[in-house]
């Protein structure tokens, strides 16, 4: 909760102290008429970007590692109804234009499986869930095991890249659950289209210009 010193009442005479904002923009966004969903959006991007770091680290034999840390959030990220949250990791390696890496998705998020192990789309029909997340920082004491909590991913990548793009982005309810409801009539189609945020403070862009290393 943002705070900022103000009064707290509106009476006169009132003292100014630490007030805080009760907004809480979260993630999820209206779909339908709201006269605040331009103030909103701008709420949840201000929350969302801080909650994430990046490293793009490229080696010059050809790999590159990534690594994301949860590191305002609080709790797991993402987080909320994780079952249908979508994050995913993005990176594209080009030469000379032409794409040189194969699609090797990083999805962060949950699947909800079934007593017989096959996913199922409501919490009641789970008995299981995997969970591909990033963990919350649990201390603040650097000497404590626990305290290093990013998660990293490698990526084969072949030593002619000469451009290399990392974007995180995110979705508070995935474009395949929002499709389902359309299908099932519990959802109007002209509000299926989903809401995607791009993390743009783990936006990274490398050349061979930029030396190897991290970044």
């Amino acid at each position: 909760m943002k705070g900022r010193d103000a009064t707290a009442a509106d009476v006169p005479g009132a003292p100014k102290r630490r007030v805080s904002s009760h907004m809480w923009a979260a993630l999820d966004q209206a779909k339908t008429g709201w006269p605040e969903t331009a103030a909103q959006r701008t709420a949840i991007a201000s929350d969302l970007e801080p909650s994430v770091s990046a490293k793009l680290c490229v080696d010059p034999g050809g790999a590159i590692d990534v690594t994301l840390d949860n590191v305002l959030a609080g709790h797991a990220w993402p987080s909320g109804v994780t079952h249908s949250r979508r994050a995913w990791v993005e990176v594209t390696a080009t030469a000379a234009g032409v794409s040189v890496l194969d699609d090797q998705a990083w999805v962060l998020g949950q699947t909800l499986r079934g007593a017989d192990g096959q996913p199922v789309a409501m919490p009641w029909e789970a008995a299981a869930a995997d969970s591909v997340v990033l963990p919350p920082a649990v201390t603040v004491n650097p000497q404590d095991p626990r305290f290093f909590h990013a998660v990293t991913r490698h990526y084969a990548i072949p030593p002619q890249a000469d451009h290399i793009v990392l974007r995180v982005w995110m979705q508070p309810i995935a474009a395949a659950i929002l499709d389902d409801l359309v299908r099932s009539g519990d959802l109007a189609p002209e509000l299926a289209a989903p809401t995607t945020f791009e993390i743009t403070t783990a936006h990274r862009d490398w050349t061979p210009a930029n030396g190897y290393g991290c970044r």
